[in-house]
């Protein structure tokens, strides 16, 4: 199975006509399957951005969250306290202390699921391949989970490239008797 991916690296451009804005994108994977997610990342002109020298890692995790603001004293106890990262009340680090909108959330943490992409130069120097296994996925549960893609620079700048979206393990497909 092969899935296409679209990443955008932000880069303080406008976005050109046709560029999507967001590119989150549900994914649903047969637990058990081999998939191939392949990667294209523009910058918000169109233009196909250079990942030379740069590492590209997708991570997915199932965890169940509370929205802090459903609990004052959680998210005021949280707030207050610096985030793993350095930031303090820190926004859009990828933190499992703090969501994606800023705000503070509580979580359980679960399993996760990291890999890090292969550049494919062939294709263009902005396009990478992510391998997802059945060895990989085995200790995972089916289920509801949230992936996203981040892009280190070799000059070590960190970029979302895949915001936080939906990924889907379903359970192998049983052949009737």
């Amino acid at each position: 199975m092969i899935a296409d991916l679209l990443g955008i690296l932000l880069d303080g451009t406008d976005f050109a006509r046709g560029v999507q804005r967001n590119p989150a994108r549900e994914l649903r994977v047969p637990l058990g399957s081999t998939v191939t997610l392949r990667l294209r990342v523009v910058h918000p002109s169109g233009v196909e951005a250079d990942l030379t020298g740069g590492a590209l890692v997708l991570t997915a995790r199932k965890r169940l969250v509370w929205p802090a603001q459903y609990n004052a004293a959680a998210q005021a106890a949280r707030q207050a306290a610096a985030c793993p990262c350095g930031g303090t009340g820190c926004r859009g680090c990828s933190s499992p202390a703090y969501g994606s909108e800023g705000g503070a959330i509580e979580t359980i943490p679960a399993a996760s699921l990291t890999l890090a992409g292969t550049l494919v130069p062939t294709e263009g120097r902005g396009r990478a391949n992510f391998s997802l296994t059945p060895a990989l996925t085995k200790p995972l549960d089916a289920g509801r989970y949230v992936y996203d893609v981040w892009f280190t620079s070799s000059l070590s700048a960190r970029d979302q490239v895949v915001p936080a979206s939906p990924l889907v393990l379903e359970p192998p497909a049983t052949l009737p008797p």
